[in-house]
């Protein structure tokens, strides 16, 4: 959790869990012991001990991995069974079956979207968020985003239950799950269990349900149903919301809809089916909405920026030694009142940068007494048809953290590489072009061989970088309240040097 401070100058082992450390250690102790004298080839394929695994109230439930696609297989069966034994109860029919299906695509649709636009919301209310994954203090925020969920299903719930029934509906959500746990057995095998075990469970337990004549039972199998989709896809959400944030609500949000949607029939014990719409009013979904505007309005007075919890920012500083020229670069979508001084637009770079999209807002800066990487040629010859080049790149700064090397041959193609003693992957050549990122580069320099196919002459960029804009011509500290975001783009300094090779 506290996603906020991820790779900002907050992020500090004060606000560590040691926890999370301790088993962070303790899992990669126990990776290496149990694969360190292993043959490794042989787990690239799924083996007869491979499992699948997932946490339930503290434990790690465990079963082999070939269980996988028939348990989805069996899901479908069961649904399928359901819907069946609902016809022939008189519960439903398969044209309404088929149609609460498709009616369940609404709210696993739109939930997610109306999660994703409370986000949206608080960006536009206050604009700090735009910069960030999770804000500082996101607690009332999630428990927001829980409510917008359980409000849209349970508006679309009330708006159809009594023209579907009951069944058609709680029907429909089981057969969005079923499909859903086939099509992760097939592409994501380890998270398979996150549709196919609810599903699974709801099916056994609604056939319990529509067979036996006694309520008790009926209302035990229910409950069961649903706490299987409680324990199992729980604490997915409770996972998925730290780890992704709020700014990509939409994903936690769908799982947790599924949880919704599987917990339809349990909610049908509040509410028993009568002549009245279910609810009797708008009460039930009217109080979860409130609920969310309630959480929502706390998480906004909760949540305020100060020295410990500071407004996000993003700035760089790009100086190309040969044109002789600088910018301030941020990627900002819109910049905010500490940033936007420095980035009151203009033209865009010349060139592409490390970690600087295509999007940045410019300003203009003061070029700094910094020295750019040196590139020296150690051996250029004809190899055939085509030319080979040998050269060193050397960082001339003592705090540079990563260097990017881009080789662009004007008529001719760049055709294999050799870096650190290695041959480059292939995904790193382009027609014309190579482009190498090297992180920690040692201070006696990288050495880079390559052969490009075609005359003309070769191109090399070289662009190093650093972090901490302090001492810059022209920049003013962040007051208190302001710092650096937690992105690879802010407080970057980087420095950039061309050399043709004829």
């Amino acid at each position: 959790d506290g996603a906020a401070g991820y790779h900002t100058p907050q992020d500090v082992p004060e606000r560590l869990d040691r926890g999370t450390l301790q088993a962070l250690g303790d899992n990669a102790l126990g990776v290496v012991r149990e694969l360190g004298n292993r043959d490794l080839a042989p787990l690239a394929e799924q083996g007869a001990d491979d499992t699948a695994y997932f946490p339930v109230l503290g434990e790690l439930i465990q079963y082999p991995a070939r269980w996988v696609r028939p348990l989805a297989l069996a899901g479908l069966v069961m649904v399928g069974l359901l819907a069946v034994v609902a016809r022939r109860r008189g519960l439903s029919s398969l044209p309404r079956t088929a149609a609460g299906a498709a009616l369940a695509a609404v709210p696993l649709v739109a939930a997610p979207l109306a999660a994703q636009g409370l986000w949206w919301l608080l960006v536009a209310i206050r604009p700090e968020y735009g910069q960030m994954i999770d804000p500082w203090r996101p607690g009332w925020y999630r428990l927001a985003t829980i409510a917008v969920l359980a409000a849209v299903v349970l508006a679309w719930y009330a708006a159809l239950r009594r023209r579907m029934s009951a069944v058609p509906l709680a029907l429909g959500g089981l057969v969005w799950l079923a499909v859903l746990g086939a099509v992760l057995a097939a592409v994501a095998p380890g998270g398979a269990y996150l549709a196919t075990l609810p599903a699974l469970a709801g099916a056994l337990t609604g056939l319990v349900a529509v067979l036996t004549p006694w309520r008790w039972l009926q209302l035990a199998a229910v409950l069961i149903g649903g706490g299987v989709a409680v324990v199992v896809l729980a604490p997915t959400v409770a996972l998925f919301l730290p780890a992704l944030g709020l700014s990509v609500a939409a994903a936690p949000a769908a799982v947790a809809t599924l949880l919704l949607v599987a917990l339809l029939p349990a909610a049908e014990l509040l509410f028993p089916e009568g002549p009245a719409p279910w609810p009797s009013t708008a009460l039930v979904p009217g109080v979860a909405g409130v609920v969310a505007v309630a959480c929502g309005l706390v998480g906004l007075s909760v949540d305020r920026f100060d020295a410990d919890h500071p407004v996000p920012t993003r700035l760089a500083y790009v100086l190309d030694t040969e044109r002789d020229q600088a910018w301030w670069v941020s990627t900002e979508s819109d910049p905010g009142t500490w940033t936007a001084p420095y980035v009151p637009g203009g033209d865009p770079l010349p060139d592409d940068y490390p970690y600087l999209t295509d999007d940045v807002v410019t300003g203009p800066a003061s070029t700094a007494d910094l020295r750019a990487p040196s590139v020296e040629v150690l051996n250029e010859r004809d190899a055939g048809n085509s030319r080979e080049f040998a050269l060193t790149v050397t960082p001339q700064r003592a705090d540079v953290r990563f260097v990017t090397v881009e080789v662009t041959a004007d008529e001719g193609t760049v055709v294999r590489a050799r870096a650190a003693g290695g041959a480059v992957p292939e995904e790193s050549l382009g027609e014309d072009r190579l482009l190498l990122t090297f992180h920690a580069p040692p201070a006696d320099g990288l050495r880079l061989e390559f052969a490009v196919q075609g005359g003309g002459p070769v191109t090399v960029r070289a662009v190093d970088a650093s972090h901490g804009l302090s001492g810059l011509p022209g920049f003013t500290p962040r007051p208190s309240g302001v710092d650096a975001a937690g992105s690879h783009s802010a407080d970057l300094v980087l420095v950039s040097t061309t050399t043709t090779l004829d």
